[in-house]
């Protein structure tokens, strides 16, 4: 069972991630709607827009998983989980249809997500290490 703080950053479904410097954050955006406003009152006023407000919405997290090879753990041993299982790892979980996962956040604070997205890079194809591709992926969760 990987632990935050000690061998990874943060855990989803059941495994443990590195992520790049800064790129961790949490949005809540407020829930809202503009209806229109059919009423016409007396004097030919009161038509025009209506906005309502509901309140914050659920929590998007984001983040960027670094899916390279030879990555130390904090301790400086060197980690056996290549960039390629990162990956696959990630995809995985993403290509799960109709399901909650498990997610733990660098704050060690569990949470019900929905994977909503994944988009991958390959920061330079020509300049890997020993042979294998590393890629960095972004994800996108939902709060449940």
């Amino acid at each position: 069972m990987p632990t935050i703080g000690t061998d990874c950053m943060l855990i989803l479904d059941g495994q443990g991630y590195w992520i790049e410097p800064d790129s961790y954050s949490v949005r809540r955006p407020r829930v809202r709607t503009a209806q229109h406003n059919r009423t016409i009152s007396a004097g030919g006023a009161g038509a025009g827009e209506r906005y309502v407000d509901f309140g914050p919405g659920k929590r998007v997290f984001s983040f960027t998983v670094l899916a390279y090879q030879s990555i130390r753990d904090y301790a400086g041993q060197l980690v056996t989980t290549t960039g390629q299982q990162y990956r696959d790892a990630l995809h995985t979980s993403y290509e799960q249809v109709n399901t909650t996962l498990s997610f733990t956040d660098p704050h060690g604070t569990s949470w019900s997500v929905r994977f909503d997205g994944l988009a991958e890079s390959i920061p330079d194809v020509r300049s890997q290490v020993d042979g294998e591709i590393q890629y960095l992926l972004a994800v996108v969760l939902v709060e449940a």
